[in-house]
């Protein structure tokens, strides 16, 4: 039963936030009591913990088969970019975090700092193997792909911009990794 009140939690929170639903939402969704969920989770706060911890520890699980898949480095990285999707919690609910639950935006901020550190690792090889350029500002890059791969899995980006997750990931890594600019980029950019 407890998986099954963290399962839940995923839909509910995507509709009520972090903060707001309620343990009656749970109830009714999984057609329990909340007596129930009491037997579990002592309160809502050691509920919201256990949810966002469970899909941080699933995320950086994810992490490390990533890197040691097969894939080629920028395979990788999609897959990096992808898995942030799975922390099923939609921007705003990271805010509510960082304000109300300041070890789990300190587990938030080291995981994302894991995620950083793994990209740049990729990002590092494919430039000593000739993939990139020279000049790139990997720590910048990874960064920002990081970012912008938060952003772009959020359901509600998704939703709003009518796109799937895979042609928004390759929207990144297109727009990111392979640029944007046509081949007189050099005369555009004033060089």
């Amino acid at each position: 039963m407890r998986e099954q009140i963290l399962n839940a939690m995923e839909e509910i929170v995507a509709k009520s936030g972090l903060k707001n639903f309620t343990m009656s939402q749970i109830a009714t969704t999984l057609h329990i009591s909340k007596k129930t969920i009491y037997k579990y989770f002592k309160n809502k706060d050691e509920l919201i913990k256990d949810y966002v911890g469970e899909i941080f520890e699933s995320n950086s699980f994810e992490l490390d088969k990533i890197m040691n898949s097969d894939s080629d480095d920028f395979g990788k990285i999609y897959a990096i970019l992808k898995i942030t999707h799975k922390y099923r919690l939609p921007v705003s609910s990271l805010n509510e975090i960082k304000v109300s639950y300041p070890d789990l935006w300190n587990d938030f901020i080291s995981l994302k700092e894991k995620n950083i550190s793994c990209i740049f690792e990729l990002l590092e090889h494919a430039k000593k193997i000739g993939k990139l350029k020279e000049d790139t500002n990997l720590r910048v890059l990874a960064k920002l792909l990081i970012k912008v791969g938060i952003l772009v899995t959020d359901p509600k980006f998704l939703n709003d911009n009518e796109i799937s997750l895979k042609d928004a990931l390759n929207a990144i890594i297109k727009g990111i990794l392979y640029g944007i600019v046509n081949d007189n980029r050099n005369e555009q950019l004033g060089e």
